[in-house]
């Protein structure tokens, strides 16, 4: 069964760094952990809660994510408001279990972002020491010219950063061009690309690296 969670910067970096295998355990303060049946209801909750949320880093990710059919059956499903608000009551020490249950690596399908998201800072491990989104960007845009090897090594390293963001460039700065297109490969090639959309919508012109 195919399942869907809105997550925070935060939640979603953690997911990163257990290279999307798995959901971050839950903090004393949150029992129950609640993914949601349809993606409509994910987005309700990362467009009106998470993006405005300063906890959440002013975004919210729609993941998805399959889920062992027997597994998830044996749990209720509860409406929580309209027909289509459906999430299933995981208690936070049975989230081992589940994501044990997963079928597939948790992937970004949707990202809302509020004018106040700034992401997260880089590692400066390849040197890539640039904090402001645009720069950021900006400055992936000029190695791409000038150094194809410095670029794809700032990829390779910074992917966390380059996924969480990597929708924001797209959506919010229309980035649409060539530059979209190598960091997209660049991170597929590295096994490294988070972010489950369409390829065709990236205005992508390589096709012979299509899957």
């Amino acid at each position: 069964m195919k399942l869907y969670r809105p997550v925070g910067l935060y939640e979603m970096e953690k997911i990163l760094e257990k290279a999307g295998k798995e959901f971050p355990v839950r903090f004393s303060e949150q029992p129950i952990f609640y993914p949601v049946l349809n993606v409509c209801y994910a987005r309700q909750i990362a467009e009106k809660w998470n993006q405005k949320d300063f906890n959440s880093g002013f975004v919210g990710f729609i993941t998805e994510f399959d889920i062992d059919d027997n597994y998830i059956e044996s749990h209720e499903v509860h409406c929580v408001g309209g027909k289509e608000h459906l999430e299933y009551w995981i208690p936070a020490e049975e989230l081992q279990e589940f994501n044990k249950k997963m079928k597939n690596k948790i992937t970004i399908i949707e990202a809302y972002y509020g004018n106040q998201y700034i992401g997260i800072k880089p590692t400066g491990i390849s040197g890539f020491k640039e904090e402001g989104i645009n720069n950021q960007i900006d400055t992936l845009k000029s190695l791409m010219s000038y150094n194809p090897m410095d670029f794809s090594g700032t990829v390779f390293v910074e992917w966390k950063l380059i996924n969480l963001n990597f929708l924001y460039w797209k959506q919010k700065m229309k980035y649409n061009e060539k530059i979209m297109e190598e960091i997209y490969f660049c991170l597929k090639r590295n096994s490294k690309l988070f972010i489950d959309i369409n390829e065709d919508s990236i205005s992508m012109k390589n096709s012979t690296e299509k899957s």
